[in-house]
């Protein structure tokens, strides 16, 4: 009895579809099985690929028993190449080679090398590194003796260095902020090397002694006064300032107000001269640089018209005695001028801006002297 209610089970069992629920066998695999056939697959997807290169190119490759690639100059019969072909850029010795250089790299690497030579020709026997801050520095000078040198940056900050009493720590003996939130523009020691000249983006210069401690301030204009000559001092940011290379109490700024002005260190009150500058039509025009001829008989600017002219430090100065007005692209900023020792060239620089070009321009210009 026992026996026919088995057997009527196992048929409902079955009829249903569910005879071996719970008496799962467990599945067993043949790794060895596997990998030959993944092998095989894999030499011949690379013996196809060998055959469909070798038509293409009709170069003198083959492919032997087991998917070995085989060249007519290559040597190395036994190596066998499994699976895809390797990626552009990589030698055939393997997961070992290095990818080939591209010329941009190549480029970039002859460019590091000639920035390295160019470096390693100047014949510097000694260097040292001087951390002025985490801003960029925008201001340098050095006094004649070249025992000191003064910094400056976007940090509003002025250091003082001193080459003598600077132990292995390498840091400034003084730190200041002369011209409270604005950038400094110019920093430069008289010829004496016993005053600096400050110039910043506010419309005040300031003198220093050698410490670094207050000596003059410029005295600011009245902005509502029209006639500049009527004004006290600039109304308007400087943008850079130079010492007279013969009077050690003489300096000059020159200022978006469209003014360049000669100060006298003992006259605090107000400036000793103020030339206008004016573009080919007589229009204002500001006045991005300037400086003075070696032996300080002429005045140099470089107007934002893109002109460049020249004044007789003597006067008069209702109009500049020279002047080339096509020197620069107009609009742009004439970031730096400069002289030669015989006062027979001129050289400035152009800065321009046009949204994300940025390029710098060197110009000369021959002046004769007259009689």
């Amino acid at each position: 009895m026992a026996e026919e209610d088995d057997a009527e089970k196992q048929t409902i069992e079955s009829v249903m579809g569910f005879s071996g629920f719970g008496k799962k066998a467990a599945m067993h695999f043949d790794v060895e099985k596997m990998f030959a056939e993944t092998r095989r697959s894999a030499q011949e997807y690379t013996q196809s690929v060998a055959i469909k290169k070798g038509v293409e190119t009709g170069g003198a490759e083959g492919v032997g028993e087991g998917g070995e690639m085989r060249s007519g100059d290559s040597s190395d019969d036994d190596d066998d190449i499994i699976g895809p072909p390797l990626p552009p850029g990589y030698g055939a010795g393997g997961s070992g080679s290095q990818p080939e250089r591209s010329e941009e790299g190549e480029s970039e690497e002859d460019d590091e090398e000639d920035n390295s030579d160019f470096l390693h020709s100047f014949p510097l026997s000694h260097e040292v590194k001087l951390e002025h801050g985490d801003k960029p520095v925008s201001a340098l000078g050095m006094d004649p003796s070249g025992a000191r040198v003064i910094s400056g940056g976007y940090d509003y900050t002025v250091r003082l260095w001193d080459f003598a009493g600077m132990d292995s720590r390498l840091k400034s003996f003084r730190s200041i902020t002369p011209c409270e939130s604005h950038r400094i523009c110019t920093l430069q020691y008289s010829i004496t090397g016993d005053a600096i000249l400050v110039a910043s983006g506010s419309a005040q210069a300031k003198v220093l002694d050698r410490d670094g401690h207050n000596k003059m301030q410029c005295p600011k204009g009245w902005q509502y006064i029209i006639d500049m000559t009527n004004t006290k001092g600039h109304v308007s940011m400087i943008n850079c300032a130079c010492w007279h290379p013969k009077i050690k109490e003489t300096f000059l700024t020159c200022s978006n107000d469209c003014t360049l002005r000669l100060w006298d260190v003992n006259e605090k009150e107000k400036q000793l001269n103020v030339i206008k500058g004016r573009d080919k039509k007589g229009r204002k025009s500001a006045i991005s640089t300037c400086t003075f001829s070696k032996d300080g008989k002429m005045i140099a600017a470089g107007l934002v018209d893109g002109s460049i002219q020249l004044w007789k430090s003597s006067g008069p100065f209702t109009r500049s005695s020279l002047h080339q007005y096509t020197a620069h692209t107009p609009g742009t900023e004439t970031s730096c001028i400069t002289m030669s020792h015989d006062n027979q060239t001129l050289v400035s620089r152009e800065v321009a801006l046009k949204i994300t070009i940025h390029y710098r321009k060197l110009r000369l210009f021959l002046f004769l002297k007259g009689d």
